[in-house]
């Protein structure tokens, strides 16, 4: 087949944001059937995040993030650069220093305000390693 060479549109690949939506979200999925989802193509986790923080700025008016404590070093960095406010909730149960703190992360997230921007490790937690999901 032919090669082509142009850039790829700002948002990225339709297709590959598509099926990505799909596979994260199911073929079912009411918030896509309904267009309730926005895709974004990115560079990188880096640059995922970086992308992330200026629209929650800047679009939807967020002021604080809470993420894991702890978390990547750059995550502070990026989103206090694009302007929020970085606060910490309970993730690695520091008694252990290898496991999650379940309890002390389900407290943290229940007592936050509704609407709050919320940083989940989807998986392999960086930096623990921490899986939640087993």
């Amino acid at each position: 087949g032919a090669i082509d060479k142009e850039y790829l549109p700002i948002e990225g690949d339709a297709t590959f944001r598509t099926l990505s939506a799909k596979l994260i979200f199911g073929d079912e999925s009411a918030a896509l059937a309904e267009g309730r989802c926005a895709t974004l193509q990115t560079l990188s986790g880096t640059g995922a995040v970086s992308v992330a923080a200026a629209a929650l700025c800047r679009m939807a008016g967020a002021r604080t993030i809470h993420v894991p404590d702890p978390s990547w070093g750059n995550h502070g960095h990026i989103f206090r650069s694009a302007g929020l406010e970085v606060q910490n909730y309970a993730y690695l149960d520091h008694r252990t220093g290898t496991t999650l703190d379940f309890d002390g992360m389900r407290a943290a997230l229940s007592g936050l305000p509704r609407g709050s921007v919320v940083l989940l490790h989807a998986c392999a937690h960086n930096p623990t390693g921490i899986d939640p999901s087993g």
